[in-house]
């Protein structure tokens, strides 16, 4: 039998460069949460686009997601920052300035 042994409390996660991250635990409810935002903001964009091309507007500043594998993949951009705002609680990193 596998035992996962989850954190119910915020902890810090240590990543490369000296930076830290307060990180609350991840719930399903959480990431699927973070899942549907990202896919639906992709979607908005990728709607968005559309309508504004038809017209002639300027699209320089959106990504061009007229293909369903882009969209899907400019969703799980957006996903892993719905993700990061929903966990990250606080940050902390060390200061590599030299002289």
């Amino acid at each position: 039998m596998i035992r996962l042994c989850l954190p119910k409390e915020p902890y810090w996660l240590d990543l490369p460069f000296g930076v830290r991250l307060h990180v609350r635990p991840l719930t399903t409810a959480t990431y699927e949460a973070a899942r549907i935002k990202g896919w639906r903001k992709a979607r908005a964009i990728a709607r968005e686009f559309a309508d504004l091309k038809a017209v002639g507007g300027d699209v320089s500043g959106l990504p061009d997601l007229r293909d369903d594998d882009a969209v899907a993949g400019f969703s799980q951009l957006l996903f892993a920052q719905a993700l990061a705002r929903a966990a990250i609680l606080d940050w902390e990193a060390r200061s590599s300035s030299r002289q």
